[in-house]
């Protein structure tokens, strides 16, 4: 038989989730008892002081019917409660066996009331009222409650005692406030709720909710209403139900409120049933008398400001994203305000997070969003298995293999994906983007449309640098979704250069809408509705004490509510029994009280006992939220005192309990102890603090608390004394920053770092020489990407004057390259990596030849001997260590395995680290060395190879050497299969040592210089796609970007197909425009623009010029800065696309400039080296015939020269390069007149291109094939392999290019070929063309002229871009040659159809861009266009009305419809639109030819609409319609480019709507966007066609008026004021109106720069503003003294 102490466990009787309850009696003693073991086996220290309180709860507590409590007994680490034993038997298992009838049911809820309502006046809440812990004995008719163990004390009844992150308690029987997700604290009314929970169980058999799903049973008992329980049971007396149904009220102040007056109608229940055997009706809770003081938790006067946070949610609901921010001062009430919302959000399934910063711990990285996201998987965890088991596939499928990322930050993750594996180590700029990525994507798997997430962030005026710059990334990534971010801050402490107001200045300026609510004091009736409902009083009584307190507190709600507790307190308000609450105004008015909330609080706290003040003081200081087990190793104290001390405070209403922690009531609290303690006590105060939790802290768990010790050591950092200790502090900030830096929060850290700095001695390069070069370095670093450069700079030259070690110096120089590397300052980088490599003792000479790389690349092959290339993946790998004494261990243990080479060396150590520096130093910098001076790239590669292979060892840097070495083998020497092999040994090497961080790199080196050369070129596409994947992976956002690029250019040179090449190209668009580097967005433009050129979407044919790209300005671009690489990109594009489109001239200028790059070495390995000689060798063969003597024999030269180095790549790789030398030794053998070997040699080229997919190189080849043809009459041939070249062109999806062809040869391309190829045409004309048609009278030239409309229509509309203009041809063009008297336009968005566009002849109406969703449109026939929508098919009706299907058609009925016509426009097989014509004059209107001219230039139509809706999409405001900020730019600089061009004058005309913020405020934002489409549509009305209006941003907008003066500019303003302010804005029952203030600025009167030109006219705006708005002003130019 079990024992515990001297007790003898006889008998289990039940479990909970904390304890075991046992029957059992004392040894030798016959008198039975309950024994209550706590279930841990090793409980912490706060679970064994809760345990002890319950004891001493109970032990005091003298109430009849609650379990008695004998003895609180220990042994060893267990505790136990000894009960009394009174024979009872759980409510839970007699309902279980019997069923009760109705009086003994009333009689056990009669005795269950009133002991409740005893227990409550004894100031304890149960906190766990349910049918297990009510315990009966029937034979003696005794009911008692037990298990006190979650019990708290009640201090006021509205007191926040309790308000859960950590849900206690049984879920089935739970208030919703207890559950934790409500707006409120939880106090006695809990158990309440809990006991009705509990009668309606004993009355129908069943709890109120069930599910097996804690989270649906926590939304039910929020948001559902349980059956009434005589709707379950019919027998249930309805006057008892209703009494059941008002204990289980949502809100506590519906429910009793006092378990007294519930008892008093159980026993008019029970009594009723006694005397009449049945129970009637009656009037319930008439006796129900609160018997506490009460303050509401209701807000007050806030209502509109909640309907206004609800309306954001309701947009976040339906995939929004919003960010709102709420301001006032302290005390005003923004968060409750915001937790009101918390109900009705969790009422959708939403989850609603809360974080809040601490004033005392400002630099604490991510304080409240850690706070806020493990209340969340607090939340999470609480559901089913089988939810959590879905999060944690969510989660796993978003972090991938980077999920320590977020445990690192938030290690409660770990109990939903368990633990994380490593991380590998990156460099500064790519662990940064690794974690801003991971951590968007953590967010992303919470914001779902199933569960809409909710963050606010309380206090974010204290929020650290890195919080911000998280939210300034959450809500400037279009990635977003479901997510409304709430924030409160006190806007009376910020100022226009506080961070988080410059947080906020960039959201704004991103176009991301932030909403504002701002709060102000409550008026005197707000505050009389408070006491009202406090005092249960009527508002003539109360007036006057609402005046008075309105007056003393200013509005301020904390205050209010505090004042009045202070009243109770001091006993000035009494509650009488027959008249309710009493007071005296006047002595409540002589009551001394400051009208400064802190020092009213600081004078309360002062008259508490000593105790209560330090344990606050104490609280004060470590923060706004503590654990009991920290507090008491702050406090010195025992737990048990210490929980006694925060019980007190507890009782005095300052601290409240919410699960495990405990908080500040308010942040008004939290200052007003902390102004207790004099100035010269509270550094002494926080440096025994953080020291007292040193010496508690485990080493193995200091991390944990790293940040806390070392804030609170460093506020009494004056107080160090000694070295010793100096050292140790410096020590743990170093922690500090190196945990703040892995959290991407570099301010901190630098702020850890400067500190640490300052604690070491002068001499401490000497005397702690490690400890100081990690703090040197790690400030480096952070000071860089805090983008302090100039500081990084210092620190760098301070610790390469100090620095001891080969393998410190090679890491700082290493550091330095990174980092100036990646400001792209190249020369720099070069600069300090050679002065590093000079550190190290190893000169390099200032001018490398190419003979000197020769001779060591001879010796390099002779330290080879026998051994292999793929040998060096097999060397010994070795680690870079972190310091000296690791670089020692590792030396020792390399030496171990290397005796004989440990011989050969004079100081192995030494010796062995040199190397590994000078390879870790020289790969950094061969790669700057690359393109500054590629013969120093050889050398110093070649040196490093060398090294690795002497000391035979391979580490983390390895792979790029052999990179390096493979490229310089193969494409400098040409031995293309011993560079291949070098660069398979790279990948194999990387992979062996299962480096990720370089990965990324080393697949993007593979391809770019190696692969192509001994494989086809389609597998560099596969390793840039790998490539970009794991740059993403591991942060390395810049060779991801150059990754997606090559991904591009290599797919246009394989001659994929344009559209798919722009589709996957697209898909990349927003990362490639957004990064950081601006080679690769430019980069990324010109291949788009290549690929649009070719389609015939730029500005001009073999133009590359559209809206937004300017081909000169891109080429200038690439000189000023200097850029080679972008440079040879770029005029590689313009090459290519000149010589397509026969610019024969501009191709040999393009082809000088590219020599100049190629000479200097550029592009190395690149596979564009060969595609430039290709294209340069086909541009010299055109350009022969036309040419001089002389310049002919330079081309022969020339042509020579380029098929030298084309034979031997196409010796190398055939797949890639031998269809190119093919084509080009043909075009020679044409120049010399040899036809027949020429013709060869052609056929050779089509062959090979074909076979390899070079579908370009195909096209070209027999282009000139056919040409050759027609040099020697061969008519037929010539056509015969113009139209393989134009079929080839149209594969490859180069439109405009064929184009070309079929303008150039027409003669060679017959229609049909036009039609069925060309794209514009789809329908073959048939052989019955040119004869007449009986049934319509066409004739064969009427075809034919149809055929001419068709062609010249699909060039009128492939012309056009823009989306509105485009709409309007289409339309107008289909509707006058199908001859309709109206049409209407159809197209699909978001799975439904809107018109888009109309034209009604009689009425001379066309409009576009309505948008009007055809379900709402009445006069069109529904059915058809649903029909044609479904089915693909036509419909052509010549009388609707009579014959069809269509005939019992409403509208047709109505209309008496004739000729309809309806025909689907497709696109790449998918329906993307609908044209539907009438014809109500005449019937069959619409022939089958009206039909087949329409769909000859539909499919040109679908091909242009959707390009204009992409560039609508990128240029275009999705509510104005009209051009956005960015695009604007691009617009107003080619104006200005334009106007300097033809000396030319044009105006700026901003514009603003007067108000709008008070506008939006007032009523709401709906209307306010209402508001913002008018005022833009009115501008666009009043603008001509080649004026340009824009959303400036906000509520601005901007015109462009070119070829316009400022009188000119004045008239078209004042026409657009005018008609802004006839706008009515019907609004309820009123009218609203709105006005704009306008400015003006001309160029170039008033400015020939554009950011002065706009500057001018926001001047003349707000000088329209200061008139007094609603006008006009012109810029005045202000003359200089």
């Amino acid at each position: 038989m079990e024992k515990f102490s001297d007790y003898v466990l006889t008998e289990k009787i039940h479990e909970t989730r904390n304890s075991v309850i046992y029957r059992g009696h004392r040894e030798n003693e016959a008198q039975p008892v309950v024994i209550k073991l706590l279930k841990t086996s090793n409980p912490t220290a706060a679970e064994v002081a809760r345990f002890i309180q319950e004891y001493n709860l109970l032990k005091t507590l003298d109430v009849p019917n609650v379990i008695k409590i004998h003895d609180l007994v220990k042994q060893q680490d267990q505790y136990a409660i000894i009960e009394e034993d009174f024979g009872g038997v759980s409510l839970k298992e007699t309902l279980k066996k019997k069923k009760h009838d109705l009086k003994s049911l009333l009689q056990i809820s009669s005795k269950v009331s009133e002991t409740l309502g005893l227990i409550h006046k004894n100031n304890i809440i149960h906190l766990d009222i349910k049918p297990d812990n009510i315990l009966i004995n029937a034979e003696k008719g005794e009911v008692k409650i037990t298990d006190f163990g979650i019990s708290a004390v009640i201090t006021h009844a509205n007191d926040e005692l309790y308000n859960p992150d950590v849900i206690e308690g049984t879920l089935s029987y739970m208030s919703p406030e207890q559950t934790g997700r409500m707006n409120r604290g939880v106090d006695y009314r809990t158990d309440i709720y809990s006991l009705g929970a509990t009668l309606y169980e004993m009355l129908t058999g069943e709890v109120p909710f069930k599910s097996s799903d804690p989270m649906e049973l926590i939304h039910s008992h929020i948001a559902r209403q349980p059956l009434p329980p005589n709707f379950v049971n019919s027998s249930i007396p309805p006057v008892l139900s209703s009494i059941v149904m008002k204990l289980l009220s949502k809100n506590p102040e519906e429910r009793y409120q006092n378990c007294l007056g519930l008892k008093a109608d159980i026993d008019e229940c029970l009594n009723q049933l006694l005397e009449k055997g049945h129970v009637e009706d009656f009037p319930i809770a008439k006796k129900d008398i609160s018997i506490r003081f009460n303050i509401p938790r209701s807000l007050v006067d806030r209502e509109n400001e909640r309907i206004e946070l609800m309306k954001y949610f309701e947009r976040v609901c339906k995939g929004l994203s919003e960010m709102v921010l709420v301001t006032g001062q302290p005390g005003i009430g923004k968060s409750a305000l915001v937790n009101e919302i918390h109900k009705p959000v969790i009422a959708k399934k939403g989850y609603f997070i809360f974080g809040k910063y601490d004033q005392f711990r400002k630099d604490v990285p991510y304080s409240a969003i850690i706070q806020s996201f493990q209340g969340l998987i607090r939340q999470i965890i609480s559901e089913s298995e089988k939810k959590i088991q879905r999060w944690r596939e969510k989660l796993l499928a978003a972090l991938g293999p980077n999920g320590k990322v977020i445990t690192d930050v938030i290690p409660e993750l770990e109990l939903i994906i368990q633990k994380q594996p490593d991380l590998p180590e990156l460099g500064p700029e790519e662990s940064m983007n690794r974690f801003n990525i991971v951590f968007q994507k953590f967010v992303n798997v919470f914001t779902t449309e199933e569960h809409p997430l909710v963050l606010f962030l309380d206090d974010l005026q204290w929020a650290d640098q890195a919080s911000l710059k998280f939210l300034e990334n959450l809500m400037t990534t279009y990635e977003t979704k479901y997510l409304l971010l709430i924030g409160a801050y006190r806007d009376n402490e910020t100022h226009d250069a506080h961070p988080l107001t410059l947080t906020l200045n960039k959201i704004g300026k991103s176009g991301r809408n932030i909403h504002h609510i701002t709060l102000g004091p409550l008026n005197i009736n707000s505050i009389n509705v408070i006491i009202m409902n406090t005092l249960m009083c009527d508002a003539e009584k109360s007036l006057p004490l609402a005046e008075l307190i309105s007056k003393k507190t200013a509005g301020n709600p904390f205050f209010v509510i505090q004042f009045l507790k202070n009243i109770y307190d001091n006993r000035l308000l009494q509650l009488n029994p027959q008249i309710g609450w009493e007071w005296n105004i006047d002595e409540i008015r002589q009551m001394q009280v400051t009208e400064n909330v802190i020092e009213f609080m600081a004078a309360k706290i002062s008259r508490f006992p000593k105790k209560t003040q330090d344990i606050l003081k104490i609280c004060a200081c470590i923060g706004n939220r503590f654990d009991l087990e920290s507090l008491a190793v702050v406090s010195g104290k025992s737990i048990e005192e210490t929980l006694d001390d925060l019980t007190s405070a507890i009782q005095e209403d300052m601290i409240s309990l919410h699960g495990n922690i405990y908080k500040f009531l308010h942040d008004r609290i939290q200052e007003a102890a902390y102004s207790l303690i004099p100035e010269e006590e509270r550094e002494a105060m926080h440096y025994r603090i953080g020291t007292n939790v040193l010496k508690k802290t485990d080493p193995e768990h200091l991390h944990e608390k790293i940040f806390y010790i070392v804030d609170q050591l460093n506020r009494g950092i004056r107080l160090v004394k000694g070295l010793d200790e100096e050292i140790r502090l410096a020590k743990l900030n170093l922690q500090a920053a190196q945990k703040s830096k892995k959290s991407t929060a570099y301010a901190s850290a630098s702020s850890y770092l400067k500190i640490a700095m300052g604690l070491l001695p002068e001499y401490s390069w000497k005397s702690h020489y490690d400890l100081t070069y990690a703090i040197y370095r790690e400030a480096i670093e952070c000071e860089y990407l805090n983008l302090n450069f100039k500081e990084a700079e210092r620190i760098f030259n301070i610790v390469a004057k100090n620095v001891k070690s080969y393998i410190d110096r090679a890491n700082v120089h290493t550091l330095m390259i990174i980092l100036y590397t990646t400001q792209g300052n190249y020369e720099a980088a070069l600069k300090v990596g050679l002065e590093g490599m000079k550190m190290l003792g190893i000169d390099l000479p200032e001018k490398v030849s190419d003979v000197r790389v020769g001779l060591e690349l001879l010796k390099l092959r002779l330290k080879f001997g026998r051994r292999k290339i793929e040998d060096l993946a097999d060397l010994q790998y070795v680690s870079m260590p972190n310091n000296w004494e690791e670089a020692k261990q590792i030396a020792e243990a390399y030496i171990a395995q290397n005796p004989a080479k440990a011989k050969m060396l004079s100081d192995p150590v030494k010796e062995l680290w040199e190397m590994i520096s000078y390879a870790y130093l020289a790969i950094h910098v061969g790669t700057v060395a690359f393109y500054a001076n590629p013969n120093l790239f050889a050398f110093i590669a070649t040196n490093g190879v060398y090294m690795l292979l002497d000391y035979g060892v391979n580490f983390e840097y390895s792979p790029f050497a052999y990179i390096a070495l493979g490229s310089i083998v193969g494409s400098s020497l040409g031995f293309y299969e011993h560079g291949y092999r070098f660069g398979i040994t790279a990948l194999r090497t990387n992979e062996k040592i299962a480096d990720k961080k370089n990965r990324c790199r080393i697949e993007f080196a593979f391809p770019m210089f190696i692969q192509h050369w001994k494989k086809h070129a389609k597998k560099d596409v596969d390793y840039y796609r790998s490539a970009y994947k794991n740059g993403i992976e591991n942060g390395d956002l810049i060779f991801s970007g150059h990754s997606v690029n090559l991904i591009g250019m290599t797919r246009i040179m394989l001659g994929d197909n344009l559209d798919d090449v722009l589709e996957e190209y697209g898909k990349y668009r927003d990362f490639q425009l957004g990064c950081k580097d601006p080679f690769i967005a430019r980069n990324y433009l010109e291949n788009t623009q290549m690929c649009l050129c070719l389609k015939g979407l730029t500005e001009g044919r073999g133009r590359l010029n559209s809206p937004g790209f300017d081909e000169e300005e891109q080429a200038r671009y690439y000189q000023t800065e200097n850029n080679l690489l972008g440079t040879f990109y770029f005029s590689l594009v313009r090459l290519r696309i000149n010589y397509l489109f026969g610019d024969y001239a501009q191709c040999r200028n393009l082809a000088s400039e590219i020599q100049k790059v190629v000479k200097q070495k550029t592009g190395l390995g690149n596979l564009h080296i060969p595609e430039f000689y290709f294209y340069h060798s086909l541009t010299l063969t055109a350009s022969y015939p036309d040419a001089d003597p002389l310049k002919k024999a330079g081309y022969r030269i020339a042509l020579k020269s380029n098929q030298v180095k084309m034979r031997l790549w196409a010796r190398a790789c055939p797949e890639n390069f031998q269809h190119k030398y093919d084509l080009i030794a043909a075009e020679i053998m044409k120049i010399r007149g040899r036809f027949l070997e020429a013709r060869r040699l052609y056929h050779q080229a089509i062959e090979g291109a074909r076979q390899n997919g070079y579908r370009q190189n195909e096209a070209i080849a027999c282009e000139r094939l056919a040409l050759l043809y027609r040099e020697y009459s061969c008519d037929e041939e010539a056509g015969f392999f113009m139209q393989k070249a134009h079929q080839a062109y149209l594969a490859w999806g180069a439109t405009e290019k064929a184009k070309d062809l079929e303008e150039k040869y027409a003669s060679w391309i017959p229609r049909e070929k036009k039609q069925t190829s060309s794209g514009s045409i789809t329908s073959t004309i048939s052989s019955q063309t040119l004869t007449i048609d009986s049934a319509t009278g066409s004739t064969g030239v009427t075809k034919l002229l149809d055929l001419s409309t068709a062609m010249k229509v699909s060039q009128i509309i492939s012309s056009e871009i823009m989306l509105d203009r485009l709409l309007e041809k289409i339309m107008h063009m289909s509707v006058t040659n199908a001859g309709a008297q109206r049409g209407y336009m159809i197209l699909e968005s978001d799975g439904e159809l809107t018109i888009e566009a109309s034209e009604d002849v009689d009425k001379n109406e066309l409009q576009v861009m309505q948008s009007i969703a055809l379900k709402e449109f009445p006069d069109i026939c529904h059915s058809i266009v649903n029909y044609v929508y479904h089915s693909g098919d036509d419909i052509v009706l010549g009388n609707a009305a009579k014959e069809g299907l269509f005939t019992n058609d409403p509208y047709i009925m109505r209309m008496q419809c004739k000729s309809i016509l309806c025909t689907p426009i497709m696109s790449k097989g998918k329906l993307s639109g609908i044209l539907y014509m009438e014809n109500n004059l005449s019937e069959k209107a619409f022939t089958p030819e009206r039909l087949e001219l329409l769909r000859s230039f539909s499919v040109q139509a679908a091909i242009s609409i959707e390009n204009a809706r992409l560039f609508e999409l990128a240029t275009t405001d999705g509510m104005t319609k009209l051009y956005v900020h960015r695009y604007f730019q691009l617009l107003l600089d080619k104006e200005i480019r334009r106007a300097q061009r033809h000396h030319k004058k044009f105006s700026l005309v901003m514009m603003d709507i007067d108000n709008f913020k008070s506008f939006n405020d007032t009523y709401g934002h709906q209307l306010g966007d209402k508001v913002l489409r008018e005022v833009a549509a009115v501008a666009k009305k009043n603008s001509r066609s080649e004026d340009i209006v824009a959303r400036y941003g906000g509520e601005e907008f901007i015109m462009i008026l070119p070829e316009t003066d400022s009188n000119q500019a004045m008239v078209c303003a004042e026409r657009i004021r005018a008609s802004v302010a006839e706008i009515e804005i019907p609004y309820e029952d009123k009218t609203l109106r709105v006005t704009i203030s306008l400015g003006i600025s001309t160029y170039p009167d008033h400015a020939q720069e554009k950011e002065e030109l706009i500057h001018a006219a926001d001047a003349a705006l707000y000088a329209s503003k200061h008139k007094g708005k609603n006008c006009v002003s012109v810029f005045q130019n202000t003359p200089t003294a």
